[in-house]
């Protein structure tokens, strides 16, 4: 279902970015839940907005940008239902300002104790490992729809952290699809959330790896445990790496078994990449910040791992 972004809706979430400031953004009855690869998301205070999440979306250069990335978030959710992914509902809201376009993301709020990382710290082994196993089913079978449409590949970001302990898949602000084997979401748009620096390096040697790694199922999986790492639970990844290859075995699947090495190897890679990612925007964001600039997007503290 589609949640309206309703006049009343709009106007409060215009006054918001109207008088943000992306440094100090929790200063105007706003808080931070969550940072997407693109997005970082918020909670209001206000009593009418109270039930919903919204991420923001500070990437757009135009409006033809924001239309085109729009029309492919929502077709994305139509085609995850189409493949057995459950999403919460969802909606989005536009703020066009003289000097900023940006887009707000709205989805309906979940209990925090649900979401995957939260889970795995209080909830039992066992409960735990069918957690696991079901999102496991999930893949599975989303991976074989995928596999049997000719026209159209979805990727999914598989990690703990975008799932509820009802299966509901809650990370879509990134809507990864393959028409025809073309990449349907604007490339360029992963690029905005990298210090200019190093634009050409990413877009020379790691931009086609960082999107293709989410229509890989054994990908999906690995980064999937890698990550319990960062949600420090790096006791789980052993249990986690026996189930996959069990269940993959189960199921006479195509599959190159996993190994402790194999996640280790992909963790370390991937903190490091995304440590130096951080580490220069938040050197760009000091240098426009001394030139008397406004840095548009939110960036996250320290990040364990």
């Amino acid at each position: 279902m589609v949640i309206k972004c309703t006049s009343e809706m709009q106007t409060k979430i215009f006054q918001f970015e109207e008088n943000m400031n992306p440094a100090e953004p929790e200063k105007n009855g706003a808080k931070i839940v969550g940072y997407g690869e693109m997005s970082t998301v918020f909670r209001f205070t206000d009593p009418s907005m109270a039930d919903y999440v919204f991420k923001r979306m500070a990437v757009f250069h135009s409006k033809q940008e924001m239309d085109e990335y729009e029309k492919i978030f929502y077709l994305y959710h139509e085609k995850l239902k189409e493949r057995g992914i459950q999403t919460p509902q969802y909606g989005s809201c536009r703020v066009v300002l003289q000097n900023k376009i940006i887009l707000y993301l709205i989805q309906t709020g979940q209990n925090s104790e649900s979401i995957g990382q939260n889970f795995i710290q209080k909830a039992s082994l066992a409960e735990i490992k069918e957690f696991y196993k079901k999102i496991l089913e999930t893949i599975f079978l989303f991976q074989e729809k995928n596999l049997s449409d000719p026209e159209w590949n979805l990727g999914l970001d598989g990690q703990i952290s975008n799932w509820t302990k009802d299966l509901l898949y809650i990370d879509t602000s990134t809507p990864l699809m393959q028409f025809q084997g073309k990449e349907q979401l604007n490339a360029e748009l992963f690029l905005r959330i990298c210090p200019k620096a190093l634009r050409w390096v990413i877009r020379l040697f790691f931009l086609k790896d960082v999107l293709t790694r989410y229509y890989d199922m054994r990908l999906v999986i690995i980064d999937l445990i890698a990550n319990l790492n960062k949600e420090q639970r790096p006791d789980l990844i052993p249990i986690f790496i026996e189930m996959s290859n069990r269940f993959m075995e189960e199921r006479k699947a195509e599959w190159v078994i996993i190994t402790e090495k194999d996640i280790q190897a992909y963790y370390r890679e991937d903190a490091i990449i995304w440590r130096t990612f951080l580490f220069f925007r938040k050197i760009e964001r000091f240098l426009t910040q001394i030139r008397g600039g406004v840095y548009p997007m939110i960036l996250p503290g320290k990040i364990k791992r």
